[in-house]
C-alpha cells in the first residue's frame, strides 16, 4: 500500500490567521518564536484552509483521504499545562474536540511537538480554538501554552490516516523528523 502525504503551508502573515481571544501573546523564547500564555482559560482562534485540494483528491484515485491539523506544542519536562483543542460551531469545518498534555517529566528537554486534530469534516475556512485549561499534570499545576506551528496535512493511502510525526528542535534550530 502507498502513502502519500500533501502539506499546504501558508505564507499568510501569522496576523491573518491566528486571532488572540485571550491571554497570548507572540515571544521569542530561546532564539524561537510563538504564540504564548501562562493563563487559563487563554484562547486563541486559528482560521485554516481545511478544504482537500483537486490534486490530492486527484492522485488518491478514490482512496479516502484524511485530513490532520498538525499543531506545534512546546512540549517539556516542567512547568507545561493542558490545552483543548475544537472546531468552532458554525465554522464550517468539524473535528473531534481533544486535549493535549504538553508536560513530560520523563523527558528532561524541551521540544516543539506536533499533535494531530483529525477533521472529520473539511472546509476552505475552518476555525480552530486552541484554550489553556485550568488544570496541570506539572509540579505545581503551572498552565503554560506555547504554539510554534501550525499546518494543515491530507493523507491518503493508509487506511485511518496517517500517524502524527514527532518533530524535535536540535540545536541550531533546524527542525529533524523522526520516523
Amino acid at each position: 500500500m502507498c502513502t502519500h502525504t500533501h502539506t499546504h503551508t501558508s505564507h499568510t502573515p501569522h496576523t491573518q490567521v491566528v486571532r488572540v481571544r485571550s491571554g497570548w501573546e507572540w515571544k521569542h523564547e530561546s532564539g524561537k518564536g510563538g504564540f504564548s500564555t501562562r493563563e487559563p482559560g487563554s484562547a486563541l482562534d486559528l482560521r485554516l484552509d481545511t478544504s482537500i485540494p483537486a490534486h490530492v483528491v486527484h492522485a488518491a484515485a478514490g482512496q479516502p483521504v484524511v485530513v490532520d491539523v498538525m499543531l506545534g506544542l512546546l512540549k517539556s519536562y516542567y512547568g507545561m499545562g493542558i490545552v483543548s483543542v475544537e472546531c468552532r460551531p458554525g465554522a464550517g469545518c468539524e473535528c473531534e474536540p481533544t486535549e493535549f498534555d504538553m508536560n513530560d517529566p520523563a523527558d528532561l528537554t524541551s521540544q516543539t511537538t506536533m499533535y494531530a486534530l483529525r477533521i472529520v469534516k473539511p472546509y476552505p475556512l475552518c476555525l480552530v480554538r486552541v484554550t489553556v485549561l485550568g488544570r496541570s499534570t506539572s509540579e505545581g499545576g503551572r498552565t503554560r501554552a506555547t504554539l510554534r506551528g501550525v499546518a494543515v496535512v491530507a493523507t491518503h493511502g493508509v487506511e485511518g490516516g496517517g500517524a502524527p510525526r514527532r518533530l524535535r528542535d536540535p540545536p541550531g534550530g533546524d527542525v529533524v523528523h523522526e520516523g
